[in-house]
């Protein structure tokens, strides 16, 4: 099965409206708002004995976080940026997202714990990278829509995209981290929840 880890996001106004312009938009794949969410790590295949491994290594994380008061997590976390992922140099998937450093120390600290058993981390691969430059790579988003096509106009995207900037998109639910099973079929990808690990709030 095909897995990842995620925290769901609760959609304001200012979220939809973005959409259905993006929406009138030629080349873009929206992605459906019931399926937005901000990822925390993208798993793919595992087996049974792996999710399993999973399953042990979040409970633990999120206890000795408890425990320690590693962080104090808050309910939720505003989304209001707005910006473009570039691969190879052309622009890709438009996203919504936040700098908000809790949600980053979170999600560099699961690639880490996780690294043994999902084929490494995107942020901690390079041993001799200092910490701090590795986890300034990171940023939480959540995909709003990806360029499919190569007649989109990017500049038009890139002129909407940067003026819904800085707007009241909606909020991570950031007291908890859900494992998500994801089942593709030629009408989208179907999303269920397998566990739910939640962090004490502040």
């Amino acid at each position: 099965m095909r897995l990842f880890l995620a925290m769901d996001v609760e959609m304001k106004e200012d979220m939809t409206e973005f959409v259905q312009i993006l929406e009138n938009i030629p080349g873009l794949k929206i992605t459906e708002r019931k399926n937005m969410h901000l990822t925390i790590k993208f798993i793919g295949e595992a087996d049974k004995e792996k999710t399993n491994n999973i399953d042990n290594i979040m409970k633990n994380y999120v206890k000795n976080m408890i425990l320690n008061d590693t962080y104090t997590v808050p309910e939720r976390i505003p989304l209001k940026s707005a910006g473009i992922f570039y691969r190879k140099n052309k622009p890709s998937i438009i996203w919504v997202g936040t700098d908000d450093e809790i949600i980053k120390n979170i999600i560099f600290d699961i690639n880490s714990k996780l690294e043994s058993i999902c084929n490494g981390s995107e942020f901690n691969n390079n041993k001799s990278n200092n910490e701090n430059n590795n986890r300034n790579k990171i940023k939480p988003h959540v995909t709003v829509a990806r360029i499919k096509s190569i007649k989109a106009p990017i500049k038009k995207i890139k002129q909407t995209v940067k003026s819904w900037n800085n707007s009241n998109f909606g909020y991570v639910i950031s007291n908890k981290i859900i494992l998500y099973k994801s089942t593709l079929f030629e009408s989208g990808p179907i999303y269920e929840k397998l566990s739910v690990y939640k962090f004490k709030m502040n």
